[in-house]
């Protein structure tokens, strides 16, 4: 399976999310893992070596207190759809986040993706769950890829079609 690392190498301080056909997480976050749910993501994408390990995004199967910054690149499938998926996955990644520090997680999206939107994102985590181990506000900032992410390319989970995402999200995780 390509470039296969051990999920305890201590050097990795930072995991990203659903990675599937990039590695937007390895080129802008120094030290990432790059997780992907789908094993097949590599046929999908031509580029089956780029996966570090396959977990789901709810259940990353990594150490507590683990990561710096986790990272999400326009999650399909995943993320703050619905109340419940969005608690259990706040969950892991509050449990996968350092203790004594102030762990990030940092979603790149494209505003009408429903599994991410910052409006759904900040309604999930301030109204519906009321997770009170974050600084508020929310920073949701607007990007322009080209700018933001010089000479990255962001695909769909088909692999083949571009995506557009114009917006950053940081939540600030405080434990």
């Amino acid at each position: 399976m390509g470039k296969m690392v051990r999920k305890d190498d201590d050097s990795f301080s930072n995991i990203e999310l659903g990675a599937g056909c990039g590695n937007f997480g390895e080129q802008f976050h120094p030290k990432c893992y790059l997780t992907e749910e789908d094993i097949n993501v590599g046929a999908r994408c031509g580029n089956a070596g780029h996966i570090h390990f396959y977990c789901s995004a709810y259940a990353t199967g990594c150490a507590e207190n683990r990561f710096d910054t986790v990272i999400m690149s326009n999650p399909h499938g995943y993320g703050f759809n619905d109340v419940s998926n969005a608690e259990r996955l706040i969950e892991e990644l509050y449990r996968i986040l350092r203790t004594g520090a102030i762990g990030k997680i940092i979603i790149v999206c494209n505003d009408t993706n429903r599994f991410c939107s910052p409006d759904r994102v900040i309604k999930r985590l301030n109204d519906d769950l009321g997770f009170v181990h974050i600084r508020r506000p929310i920073m949701v900032e607007n990007i322009n890829p080209a700018v933001d992410y010089p000479g990255f390319e962001f695909r769909q989970t088909n692999g083949i079609l571009p995506a557009f995402p114009n917006k950053r999200i940081t939540i600030d995780v405080i434990k």
